[in-house]
């Protein structure tokens, strides 16, 4: 499959992003003793922008909803009105 417009330019920002959050100076601020729910900050920060990251990416994947046509896409023909004729 070949990436084109936005999704290329998604897909870009999506991965320089996440290599620039996940560097050593950016988990450091996280690396703390204190605990949430009794976990420790830096896993959740870290699993939790992992998600965010799962999720931008099903996003971004998704494809576009097709365009309304005036055939049906499997007879070729003009769809019916509501009385049955043309």
């Amino acid at each position: 499959m070949r990436r084109t417009g936005r999704k290329k330019e998604w897909s870009i920002v999506l991965f320089c992003g996440g290599v620039l959050v996940l560097l050593p100076p950016i988990l450091s601020l996280f690396d703390r003793s204190d605990l949430v729910f009794g976990l420790p900050v830096a896993y959740i920060f870290l699993f939790g922008f992992w998600a965010l990251v799962i999720f931008a990416i099903a996003w971004g994947a998704r494809k576009a909803p097709a365009a309304k046509t005036e055939f049906n896409a499997q007879t070729n023909l003009p769809p019916l009105d509501k009385n049955g004729g043309n």
